[in-house]
């Protein structure tokens, strides 16, 4: 199983974990809103302020995994998406995805306020 942890205060967030679980085939992942269970994340040792970071994935052997590399995990397991996956994952890409996710994500942890709150 999957474990994907992701923002649900976000509205973009929500909309695209909500679109993927339409998708995900049974019993293949498990989605944790990192606003609503703290109990989660104590227990998979993440801070919360990490998981608004970075959207963070645990996947099938305990791996955690962040950003790009946490994307391109939950697409390679999704029907119609491994294909991306796969391209997120090519050495000749990976290092502009995780790039172009490092900013994403520092964008949308402040547009968020959450740098201005206590988390």
């Amino acid at each position: 199983m999957i474990t994907v942890l992701f923002d649900g205060k976000c509205g973009l967030c929500r909309r695209e974990i909500g679109f993927y679980r339409t998708m995900a085939p049974a019993d293949r992942f498990q989605w944790i809103d990192v606003m609503a269970d703290d109990d989660a994340l104590s227990r998979l040792n993440i801070s919360r302020k990490d998981a608004l970071v970075a959207i963070h994935v645990i996947d099938d052997v305990g791996d955690r995994l962040t950003g790009a590399d946490a994307f391109a995990t939950i697409w390679k397991a999704l029907p119609g998406f491994q294909w991306l996956g796969r391209i997120v994952s090519a050495p000749i890409v990976r290092p502009l995805a995780r790039w172009v996710y490092a900013v994403f994500g520092a964008l949308r942890f402040r547009f968020h306020g959450y740098d201005r709150c206590e988390l």
